[in-house]
Formats: structure tokens, sequence, C-alpha cells
């Protein structure tokens, strides 16, 4: 029919008419009386007549045979398919009396069944509840843990600049101790320098008082007062020599000991008996050679140079050095390593540029580039290896955790950026190639951050957002209800029987009624399609939900979750109970959000042209009668759902 054939027809059906206030009036009785009205009942020219479930099957499109087949070819329960055969073999022969027990029994098993799928959904609910607070919190103690680790990172980051600071100034001050050191040295070696020439002076002098000594001695002898001395000791007793002294009386304040007698020793010997031999040695400053006992500092040298031999009185100079005195340098130590030149005057080595060390033994390590070219520091300077590392005798750097390269200066990234972005050298962070985030690149980015995270949090691990309620989608959209349209009477014609319904791809978010009270007046429905930002959902799988039973009373009547209210059916009658189905469309991937039960509905149905709508981005899913009458006023409440998509796939928009 055409819409003005069907505007037509609604304006004559849409009024309240003696037969549907006698109607009315009657159902209001059996209510008062307690007797439930039967289904399907009506009256048709003029005598009661009942027609079951049974006659709309028979009346149907479908053949029993093709729907018998189909049962045998599914993994249905024996439960569900055993009767159901039955059931369709009874309606084939025409045995109606033994296809409505049947029915009834069918029916009965589609209750349960709804009330199992029911519990199943609510646990199923419970349990991804309690799966989502675990991960939220697991969240909230990983994101602590990491901001966490980023507040020690950067107070290590301080601490290692602090480090190097510290370690700038200890360079510092060690330099400025080397340079005092080496100050202090040529200070010492001045000083040793003076305290020679005063020994050889002394030297020079205490032999002429020991001169002096003999020749007083002589003349006692000579005077006849006394007679020459002997020198008779175990020490003295091979003092009287030409060539080394000779005994002599100890009258001076030269006397080397207490007795009366001492050995006066001729130049260059020394010692108790005069039995031991001076060694030659150089003053700076001065020309040829003075003679000092062993072991004081000019003798053969000094330390180190040469050794001097009391029993001939020459030096036994060491392997670097020659001369008389051992004054000469032949050679620096380990021949400066290979990696220097020897100076001769002072036997120190002068070392290459990448070498230090009183041998040249240690090379410098790389650090800090001057320009292109390649600059070398001493292990102790702080710039050696960057800062980064412990420089080897080798010249080579044993870098720290985290540090890479000749000269330390490439920053290891943690964890190798996961293999997920590039590590940068210079800064030792990762730069993370794209969808991935996170100091190691670990984490991978949500879509649209999930809505700012306003919306919704990311699940970095997966990639995927956990939206808020009223937010779905990949990207966490608000889950709205769109496209809303008002249906023509092709589609929705409630006040003829059959299927009123929304257009596919649609379901019900508001009923409109007309100028009368009974189910004929349910004028038009407002349908609308659910859409995550503004992409539209498809709708997955539709069922007609058996309202047969649900309205014939008070309670409610409802859609099975996840499903949405899509349309009405009704038989030829015009109460309330004769409104026997709903059609329940479920969306590709989604789930019930937040349900609520709607108070306002019912006092706008109850009005005359009027619309009743339910809370926004809703909708319905069920009615609710109070059963205290059979017209419009009797539906006091409707629930409804937002919704949510589970999957992060949005389905392709059906164009049928």
């Amino acid at each position: 029919k055409s819409e003005q054939t069907l505007k037509d027809l609604a304006a004559d059906r849409q009024r309240d008419t003696a037969a549907w206030l006698a109607q009315r009036a009657s159902d209001l009785e059996d209510i008062r009386s307690g007797v439930r009205p039967g289904d399907y009942v009506f009256n048709q020219e003029g005598h009661q007549a009942q027609e079951s479930l049974v006659s709309l099957i028979q009346s149907g499109t479908f053949k029993p045979e093709d729907i018998a087949h189909q049962l045998l070819t599914i993994d249905a329960s024996a439960r569900a398919s055993g009767p159901l055969q039955t059931l369709l073999m009874s309606v084939k022969s025409g045995n109606l009396e033994k296809s409505s027990a049947l029915l009834d029994l069918v029916i009965g098993l589609i209750q349960q069944t709804e009330e199992e799928q029911k519990q199943d959904s609510t646990a199923a609910s419970s349990v991804r509840a309690g799966i989502e607070a675990r991960v939220t919190e697991q969240d909230h103690a990983q994101r602590g843990e990491e901001s966490k680790q980023e507040r020690l990172a950067e107070a290590m980051a301080e601490c290692e600049l602090e480090a190097n600071r510290l370690n700038r100034r200890q360079f510092q001050l060690l330099t400025g101790i080397q340079g005092k050191k080496t100050q202090l040295q040529r200070t010492a070696k001045a000083v040793r320098a003076i305290r020679q020439g005063y020994r050889a002076k002394k030297q020079i002098r205490d032999e002429e008082l020991t001169n002096m000594e003999r020749l007083r001695s002589l003349l006692m002898v000579l005077s006849g007062d006394h007679d020459p001395p002997s020198c008779a000791t175990t020490a003295m007793n091979q003092c009287s020599n030409a060539d080394q002294g000779m005994c002599t009386f100890a009258t001076g304040p030269n006397k080397p000991t207490s007795s009366a007698e001492f050995c006066a020793c001729e130049w260059g010997f020394y010692g108790e008996a005069c039995d031991r031999r001076k060694c030659p040695g150089h003053v700076d400053g001065q020309h040829g050679y003075e003679l000092f006992e062993a072991g004081t500092e000019g003798a053969c040298g000094g330390p180190g140079k040469g050794e001097c031999d009391t029993s001939t009185g020459a030096c036994a100079c060491s392997d670097l050095t020659t001369g008389t005195a051992c004054e000469r340098f032949t050679g620096c130590p380990d021949s400066c390593s290979g990696h220097g030149e020897c100076n001769l005057i002072t036997g120190s080595c002068l070392c290459s540029s990448e070498y230090y060390g009183d041998r040249c033994e240690a090379r410098k390590c790389p650090g800090p580039a001057i320009g292109n070219l390649e600059n070398r520091f001493q292990a102790q300077d702080p710039s050696a290896c960057n800062g980064h590392g412990i420089c080897q005798p080798s010249g080579e750097c044993q870098c720290y955790e985290h540090y890479a390269g000749t000269d330390c200066s490439k920053h290891h990234c943690l964890d190798d950026c996961t293999g997920k972005g590039s590590c940068s050298e210079t800064t030792g962070k990762c730069e993370c190639s794209a969808g991935f985030s996170g100091s190691t690149c670990r984490y991978q980015d949500c879509p649209g951050d999930c809505g700012g995270g306003i919306n919704g949090v990311c699940d970095r691990d997966s990639g995927k957002c956990r939206c808020n309620k009223g937010y779905s989608g990949p990207s966490c959209h608000k889950a709205l209800t769109c496209n809303h349209k008002e249906t023509d009477y092709t589609d929705w014609a409630l006040f003829l029987p059959g299927w009123s319904k929304c257009p596919h791809g649609s379901m019900v978010v508001g009923l409109k009624t007309a100028g009368c009270t009974s189910i004929n007046c349910i004028d038009k429905a407002v349908c609308a399609q659910a859409c995550t930002g503004n992409q539209p959902l498809k709708v997955h799988h539709c069922y007609q939900a058996n309202w047969w039973d649900t309205l014939n009373g008070k309670g409610w009547s409802m859609c099975r979750e996840p499903y949405f209210l899509a349309g009405l059916y009704r038989n030829k009658c015009d109460s309330l109970y004769c409104i026997e189905m709903g059609l329940c469309c479920s969306l590709h991937g989604a789930s019930w959000a937040e349900c609520k039960h709607d108070i306002s509905f019912g006092p706008e149905i109850s009005r005359r042209d009027s619309l009743a709508t339910v809370a926004p981005n809703h909708f319905i899913t069920g009615l609710y009668r109070h059963g205290t009458s059979t017209d419009l006023s009797d539906l006091h409440q409707a629930a409804s759902c937002s919704f949510m998509v589970d999957k992060q796939e949005l389905a392709p928009i059906d164009s049928s």
C-alpha cells in the first residue's frame, strides 16, 4: 500500500471506537476478576475463535520440511531439537491439539534458555568487570612505577652531571698539585746542589783542620814531651800508612773520637782507620769532580745512578749512566717504551703526543674531538673517554653501562628500543617508530589517544582503548544514536496486524502516539542508528522475542542482552496484550553499556499526540506493563541501554 493510502487508513483506525471502548471495559473487568487474556483471542464475524501460534506457523512462507532438515544438520541440543522436530511434524500432520501442547513446551524451553543466557551474561559481566578493575589497577601501578623510574633516571642524570663536575674540579686540583710538585722538585734539586756545594767546601775546611792537628801532633813528639802516637786500638791499628793516613794526637776541636789519638786521613780516604776510599761526584755549577763518602747525596751522581766502591774509590754506574761520577745518561727507562725520545741530559723521557708516564708506558684515551681532529687525554683527565668510561693503559676506553664507541661518546638505549625505534647515540634516548612510545618504545599508541585520554584508557601493551561508559570504538568516540528518523507508514503501521519495524540498520529510541488510547495509536517510531564518531555500526543479528505471555499482565517484556528493540508485532485486537512479539537486534561487535529504566516514558506515551523517548544515546530494550489496564496508559516504563563496541574494528556499513 502507498504511504497516502496507509495514512488515510490510520486516520480511520486511530479513534476510540465504541468497539474499542467496550473491549477496554471488558479487559478491566477481567483484570479485576483476575482473569488473564488468552493468546490470540479476538472476535471475528460474531463468533469466538482461538488461533494459536500454530496458525501463525502454518501461515508462514517457510516449509516445515526445510526447517526439520536444518534442525537435523545443526548442532542443537537434544533438549531443543527433539521438541522442535516433533512440533513441526505435528503442524505438518494438522494435529493442532498436540502442536499446541508442544508449542507450550518449546516456549518454556525458550524462556528457560533466555533465563540461563541472562544468568550467564550477568556472570560474564561480573567477571569482565573484575578483570577490567584488575587491569586498571595494574595499569595505574605500572604507570606509577614508570613515573618512579623516570624520576630515578632524572636523579641519576643529575648525579652523573654532578659527578662529572666534581671530577673536573678534582682534576683541576690534581693539576694544581702536580704543578706545585714539579716546582717543589725543582726547589729540592736546587737545595741539593747548595747542600753538595756546602759539603764540598766543608771537606776542604775539615782537611785543613786535620792538617793542623797533624802539625800540632808532630811538634809534641819533636819537643820530647810525648812518644809518637801508635793508634794501637783494633779499629785504628792500620792507620799509620803513608797513602791512607797517620796516627795523630787528638788535641783540637776537629778530633773525630773521644780518645787521645785518632787517624788523620789523607785526601780521598775516610773511616776510623782511613781504610775506605771516597768516590767522585759532580756538583752543579762547578767544574771537575769532588770526592764524597759512599752513600752521601753527591757520590756517583746520587741514588739510582751509581754505587761507590770504597775499596777502589771508583763508581759502578747503573745501566743508564756513565762517566767517572756517573754524571752522564746513556738512555732512559725501558727506552721510553718506544713511545718517546730520551733526554740524555736529564735521563727523562719526552713522550709523543699520545703517550704519557715516566717511561711513556701509558697511552692517552680519546675524548671530545676538536673539530674533525681526534683529541686524547690522560686517564685522570675527566675528558678521557668523555667522562663515560675508564681509560685503560692501552689507550682503550672501558665504557660504563649504556655507553659505547671508542671514546664512549655514543649512548646505548635501554633494551635497544625493543626493536621498535632508533637509538639516538647523542642523547641515549629512543626515537620511537610511528605508533610506539615510552622510554624503550615498548608501548603501542592507541588510536586518537582514546579521545585525548578522557574518553578512555589506552592499554599500551595491546594498543587498544578501554573506553569509559558512553564511549566506544577503536578510539573511544562518543557512543551515539545517530541519523534519527521518524518512520513512515510503509515501515511502521501498528494500526494493522503484522510487523511494524524501524528501517533496516536502526533501532527504536522513541514512540509517537496519535489521538486514541489503543495500540492503534502507537502511531510512529523514532528510529536511529548506532554510531561511534560519525560511523554507523552494522546490525549483526535479529530475533523475534516472545512477548505473547509477558504482555498479558504486569511485568517486563524485554529483549535479551545485548539486543535492542527494532520493531513490534501485533495481532488483530487492539489491547496491549495483542502485541505478541518484539523484534530485537544486536550490533556487530557491540554490547550493552549503561542501562536504566525511564520512568518518564510512561506519562508521555499515555498522552494523546505525544512523543515518549528514552535517555539520549540509548535504545529501547523493553517495555513495562503495570497491569491495571490494557490501553497505552498501562505502559509505565521503558528499559533502555547505551552501547559499547567490544571489538576494536568497526564492521563495514551495510548499504542495503
